[in-house]
């Protein structure tokens, strides 16, 4: 069975699974699919989505032919572009992931902008609001060529994974302790 609230509106051709939960003004566009578990509260589902097994998703809206979980919990403020892969055990709070972005395994991606086909590393911990890059070193700005650049609180357009270059960057906190 599932429980679905009487404000939520799904489109002919959308699956629904087993024990979903569709709450508050949750609306499911026509091809996309909800798997057991899943649940999603006052957020939009676009075409041909997949929401995997034991995923949630609140307040939040999930591009045409993207992929979230399974096991993903995409936080309010959260707009994950079409094409996109949130993994498994990926949590994203107030985050915008452009067109094609990935982060597929056991990240965290909060307060943050996420260009179009990067690819996030596992076990990345991006909190944007705790700390600031500094510039990135000569050999790294020549190496990138444009490709990819971290401008405070944005990743973009990058052919790397940002783990392997995290390592590159050094981090000022705001009290001016590095990491």
């Amino acid at each position: 069975s599932c429980f679905i609230d009487a404000d939520v509106r799904i489109a002919p051709g959308a699956r629904i699974g087993p024990n979903v939960q569709l709450r508050g003004k949750t609306s499911i566009a026509a091809g996309a699919v909800i798997e057991g578990t899943a649940i999603i509260k006052d957020s939009h589902i676009a075409p041909s989505a997949i929401v995997k097994l034991g995923s949630h998703v609140e307040d939040a809206s999930v591009g045409e032919g993207t992929t979230v979980g399974p096991f993903a919990h995409v936080r309010p403020g959260s707009k994950i572009g079409a094409h996109c892969r949130v993994g498994n055990f990926v949590e994203t709070k107030n985050a915008i992931l452009h067109d094609g972005a990935k982060a597929s395994h056991l990240s965290y991606l909060g307060d943050a902008t996420i260009g179009a086909g990067t690819n996030i590393g596992a076990e990345l911990n991006r909190s944007m609001s705790g700390f600031d890059f500094k510039p990135l070193s000569e050999a790294w700005k020549s190496t990138l060529d444009g490709a990819a650049k971290v401008e405070e609180n944005f990743v973009r357009d990058s052919t790397k994974t940002f783990k392997d270059w995290q390592s590159e960057l050094t981090t000022i906190w705001k009290d001016g302790s590095q990491a």
